[in-house]
């Protein structure tokens, strides 16, 4: 979900070089350079690999209206799982930096959206620092209609609610995006949802609870923590893959109705639909038509450069989005 270049890992040794599911690109962890202040993440993955390398096409998408709520700013601290009180300043000097001017380049052409997905981009501006209204407007312009970034997240190795989180997602409803948010680790759903102020939180086209093995341990998403995110009137999603959520619920499937946001390994252009390549069975998701996951992330551990910030690339359902 986001820009962090996750390794894949087979038996908690990271690969630089295996197969993996097909339609997905191998990518060496190692040569990769991870964005400042973000922590790599890990999934396992199998099959067969392409000897190709991901180009990165442009998304197009119709524009559609969006109310932009009233400047509010993020007041929630962070609570650590023993509930001892953080700052909700992060600490990381990465974090701190004033946004890096990207490059005064002219927006890519839109190309035309296959019918039934909308194209959107996740990242928490690791490597560049929150960038301004014109960051958003040209990712719009570009074809992105969603932005999802992070509402607390690891920064360094300590997790801590993001300061920008409610700035950043106001410049991309004024950019005419949809927008959603994440927290991690998924303990910290509630300090997440928090950290985003209401104007803004009402908005959210979904809050995704995500599962995968942190830098602190494993932490198991619970049936209490779907209902508590409904309770703020979000939608609730599940981010995970097939070997991360092994690592973290092993077999369990009583999380089939929850809509999934899946990671089943980088792929090389857009899907026509949400069954393409790369895809697999787990947890009780992508058995069936009922089953099939809502969004996927296309490319994470290959991230885009887009105007000077790495991001990563999704495909949603529309009828998911609009719902």
């Amino acid at each position: 979900m986001r820009i962090s270049r996750r390794q894949f890992v087979f038996g908690g040794a990271a690969l630089a070089g295996s197969s993996l599911v097909a339609g997905a690109v191998a990518v060496n962890p190692i040569a990769a350079k991870s964005p400042p202040g973000q922590v790599k993440k890990a999934a396992r993955l199998g099959g067969e690999t392409p000897a190709a390398t991901p180009t990165v096409q442009s998304p197009t998408a119709t524009p559609t209206a969006t109310v932009v709520p009233a400047t509010a700013t993020p007041t929630a601290a962070a609570v650590n799982p023993t509930g001892t009180a953080e700052a909700a300043a992060p600490t990381s000097e990465a974090i701190r930096t004033e946004p890096t001017p990207y490059p005064a380049s002219e927006p890519v052409a839109r190309e035309v959206s296959p019918a039934g997905l909308a194209r959107a981009l996740d990242t928490d501006f690791g490597n560049a620092g929150p960038q301004g209204q014109l960051w958003f407007d040209r990712a719009r312009a570009a074809g992105y209609e969603g932005f999802i970034t992070t509402a607390h997240t690891y920064w360094g190795s300590n997790p801590q609610a993001w300061w920008a989180t409610t700035t950043v997602l106001e410049r991309a409803l004024a950019a005419g995006m949809w927008i959603g948010a994440y927290g991690r680790p998924v303990s910290y759903w509630k300090q997440a949802l928090d950290n985003i102020a209401p104007s803004v939180r009402q908005y959210l086209k979904f809050f995704a609870l995500d599962v995968e093995q942190e830098p602190g341990g494993r932490f198991a998403v619970t049936r209490a923590m779907v209902d508590g995110v409904r309770g703020y009137g979000v939608r609730p999603v599940i981010y995970t893959g097939w070997g991360m959520w092994g690592d973290v619920m092993g077999p369990d499937s009583s999380f089939s109705d929850v809509p999934l946001w899946d990671f089943a390994g980088d792929r090389t252009g857009w899907p026509e639909s949400l069954w393409d390549a790369p895809i697999r069975a787990y947890g009780g998701w992508n058995g069936s038509d009922a089953t099939l996951r809502i969004g996927q992330q296309l490319r994470m551990q290959t991230p885009v450069l887009f105007e000077g910030v790495y991001v990563d690339e999704d495909s949603f359902s529309r009828t998911f989005i609009s719902g």
